[in-house]
């Protein structure tokens, strides 16, 4: 149960990597308290073991942002999942209002040249990073705007820079800029869903933001690395990251 003088941030794949390292860094700040959200807590160990070490400060939730269901017959959606870990955070925080939310969560899909992208693959990718991300962001805004920083982060990429990898098109060096269209789109979209956002809640105090955290070695970045490396030389692949 979060003291009310904290500040309560949520956090989305919080079970490995980035999400991780989130909830680390905001458990050592002093009158913090974080909600995780995860797709299986019963497998997110490192976290079980964080929440142990940090009792009330630490409540991890099931939240999956690929689940998301129709509403009726409609094309009307709702994220099920979003909603359930918004009605936790309310009884676990005893109504006192969300200060951060961390928009982490996503998946890589694809790492292939547009003759190999498969479209179910661009369809999974786009639902989890830009629709779910959009879900959950909905689903918590009653929170948020209960808090004190109503503060909205959403981990974007620079793969998601039209300038960037527009830029190799006058460039003959090899690249990865023509690979990867389901990830780089979806974080395309992202950027823009972010300044929607931030745009439609000026006016409510909010500060809605997209960063860049940079190449990082998490199972994700570990992963894309190790398809580049297969099809860029190695002082290419070496050079965009290191």
């Amino acid at each position: 149960m979060a003291d009310k003088n904290d500040t309560v941030w949520v956090v989305t794949g919080a079970n490995r990597g980035i999400g991780l390292e989130f909830i680390v860094q905001i458990l050592a700040m002093p009158d913090t308290s974080v909600v995780a959200g995860v797709r299986t807590p019963e497998k997110a160990i490192d976290l079980q073991k964080l929440a142990d070490k940090h009792g009330d400060r630490l409540h991890i939730v099931k939240l999956d942002l690929a689940n998301i269901e129709t509403i009726t017959r409609s094309n009307r959606y709702q994220a099920d999942s979003a909603k359930q870990a918004a009605v936790e955070v309310i009884e676990k925080l005893q109504k006192n209002g969300v200060d951060f939310l961390v928009n982490n969560a996503g998946v890589l899909g694809s790492f292939s040249h547009i003759r190999d992208q498969d479209i179910e693959d661009m369809k999974a990718v786009l639902l989890t990073n830009v629709v779910g991300t959009f879900a959950v962001t909905k689903a918590f805004l009653p929170l948020l705007k209960q808090g004190r920083m109503k503060t909205i982060l959403n981990i974007s990429s620079d793969a998601g820079c039209l300038t960037q990898n527009a830029s190799f098109l006058h460039d003959d060096s090899q690249s990865d800029a023509a690979m990867a269209l389901s990830y780089r789109t979806s974080k395309v979209a992202l950027n823009m869903e972010t300044t929607v956002f931030a745009n439609d809640l000026k006016n409510d105090g909010f500060k809605v933001v997209s960063i860049h955290p940079g190449f990082v070695i998490t199972d994700m970045g570990s992963d894309a690395s190790q398809r580049m490396s297969k099809v860029l030389p190695l002082h290419v692949y070496s050079s965009c990251f290191f």
